[in-house]
């Protein structure tokens, strides 16, 4: 059975689709795809992957103590990836959802800011800064040590029109930077598990009964005819 001309991306001059979309704007000629973020085995050291697939992530958050620091310092950063086997053109405006939280080592505020930039990789310049954007500061009020605080930030980026060849990388770079009131610590994460999975055994942290899926929605250019 066909494809839903409404849900597919036209191949100029014919031929099969090479994206399902998840959300269409037909009048400006932008269909979006829905990605995962999550780590594998393979990639808990290199960096982690972007899937437009449900899965069970190696890891559910990345976590950083963050030593006594009144001024924003960074905590930890993250690359996740997906690799282009077609052309590509994105443009528009990507949304981001990621969840971020904060446990209390001293009592104290906490202040947490997530950083987000979109890259193109390929082999002859390496990586290339597509766009980049920053959420809002998300504060953690003093509550006591062991204390959570956690928020769901959605962060918009927009993108130039920005090709993508076949064999290159588009990188999603994720870094987490955080600080305090005064002189104390804290355990800062951020969630990526795709089955939003509260911890797994040996976790410093947990996320209780909040969020920890972590997406982006990236907008592709439509061949529309």
């Amino acid at each position: 059975m066909p494809l839903n001309p409404s849900i597919r991306k036209v191949v100029p001059g014919g031929g099969e689709p090479l994206v399902n979309f998840d959300e269409v704007d037909a009048r400006s000629g932008t269909g979006f795809v829905e990605y995962f973020m999550g780590t594998t085995f393979q990639n808990t050291t290199s960096g982690a992957i972007l899937s437009n697939q449900e899965f069970y992530s190696n890891s559910i958050s990345t976590i950083k103590v963050l030593g006594a620091s009144t001024t924003p310092a960074l905590c930890s950063t993250t690359d996740f990836e997906i690799l282009f086997n077609k052309p590509q053109t994105v443009r528009g405006t990507a949304l981001l959802n990621i969840p971020v939280g904060i446990q209390e080592q001293n009592d104290s505020v906490y202040f947490s800011i997530i950083h987000a930039t979109i890259q193109r990789i390929d082999a002859a310049s390496g990586v290339n800064n597509v766009a980049e954007a920053s959420g809002a500061i998300f504060v953690k009020s003093a509550g006591g040590v062991g204390t959570y605080g956690y928020g769901l930030q959605a962060i918009e980026i927009p993108l130039p029109q920005t090709q993508y060849k076949s064999g290159e990388t588009l990188r999603l770079n994720l870094e987490q930077w955080g600080y305090a009131a005064g002189a104390a610590t804290a355990n800062f994460f951020i969630g990526h598990d795709p089955k939003n999975r509260a911890t797994l055994t040996g976790d410093l942290v947990t996320w209780g009964t909040e969020p920890s899926i972590a997406t982006i929605k990236i907008p592709f250019r439509l061949d529309l005819p």
